[in-house]
């Protein structure tokens, strides 16, 4: 499915211009910067927590834009899976300039059957969440489960990716990372 800039913004306003490194880059400064966490896997990553159950591991800003240097940035939130909890194993790559989301099937199975529009509104929830990183949460369930909802989940294990395309963005199920330009 590919979704031209008018597209995504009618899912949610702004959402065109949204999901770029550099506003990947500022939700992770506003977290670090703003809401309360734990640092975890030798400083590496932070966890999140709004304090009701919901939690999310996110890498470190610093883990992020190091791998931002080397041209293949990767933001991956760990999974966690307890009686309780599920966490979302979302990956965001930066490659050869182009911004790149991976749902694997755990992450499809929560986005359409278990709510996790509502494990993103948890942690845009936590007091002091920036806007940027509330958004950039919240368009992504919201493209890819639009994608779903029409879709189903991706057969065969596959990952669901989103990623940008001049002029939009595609949302499609494939067996391997879309290639840099």
């Amino acid at each position: 499915m590919t979704l031209t800039n008018a597209e995504l913004d009618a899912l949610y306003p702004g959402a065109s211009t949204l999901m770029t490194h550099e506003n990947i880059v500022a939700a992770l400064t506003q977290l670090e910067r703003d809401v309360p966490h734990e640092s975890v896997n030798g400083g590496t990553a932070n966890t999140y927590s709004d304090g009701k159950g919901f939690s999310i591991t996110l890498p470190s800003l610093g883990t992020f834009e190091a791998q931002s240097a080397s041209n293949g940035a990767a933001l991956v939130a760990a999974t966690t899976t307890t009686a309780s909890t599920v966490e979302p194993d979302l990956a965001y790559c930066y490659c050869g300039g182009r911004e790149i989301l991976t749902f694997n099937t755990q992450d499809q199975n929560l986005i359409l059957n278990l709510g996790a529009t509502a494990a993103g509104f948890a942690l845009c929830a936590i007091p002091i969440v920036g806007q940027i990183a509330c958004a950039v949460i919240t368009v992504a369930i919201t493209v890819t489960g639009n994608y779903l909802i029409r879709n189903g989940i991706c057969s065969g294990g596959r990952n669901l990716y989103w990623y940008n395309v001049t002029g939009g963005s595609t949302v499609q199920c494939r067996s391997s990372r879309p290639s840099s330009w």
